[in-house]
């Protein structure tokens, strides 16, 4: 240990004795910190969506209404008929994203097992994970207020 220690103190007396170096090595940090910073972002918006509804009850269109209130996140396509249409729609490139509401869902909403799927195209694992979070959240705190709403 006392070796790397050495070895460690001795590069930074270097470093310390040649201006030029400690330049060198600080500003392609600073500048790729700066460049990267703007030109990465793991923000997702925009993002093509198509709903497919196979319920239609109130509390379907309410779960609609609630993902497609954020237009700066989901922009919403025509609407699917299936799963099938939705994943076609996908390979296509037309959608990066599908919500599916299943059959019985206001009916399950009753009895506390409504299901839905969130289905993204994993092509850009970031931008996909970014996506089912958002789809996640928008859906538990649409679940949240309509438990409130019942006073269950």
């Amino acid at each position: 240990m006392n070796r790397v220690a050495a070895i460690v103190h001795k590069e930074f007396m270097q470093i310390k004795a040649d201006p030029l170096m400690s330049r060198l090595i600080v500003f392609p940090v600073v500048l790729q910190l700066l460049v990267m910073g703007y030109a990465l972002s793991v923000e997702v918006k925009h993002l093509p969506l198509a709903v497919c509804d196979l319920d239609r009850s109130e509390y379907s269109r309410s779960l609609f209404a609630s993902v497609n209130s954020h237009p700066d996140i989901f922009e919403m396509k025509m609407p699917a008929m299936s799963r099938s249409e939705i994943e076609q729609r996908m390979f296509s490139g037309e959608l990066k994203a599908g919500l599916i509401i299943d059959h019985h869902f206001g009916r399950d909403m009753q009895t506390g097992t409504a299901k839905a799927a969130a289905i993204v195209d994993a092509e850009d694992a970031n931008s996909s994970n970014v996506a089912s979070g958002y789809l996640a959240t928008i859906a538990a705190l649409w679940a949240q207020s309509q438990i409130a709403a019942s006073g269950t």
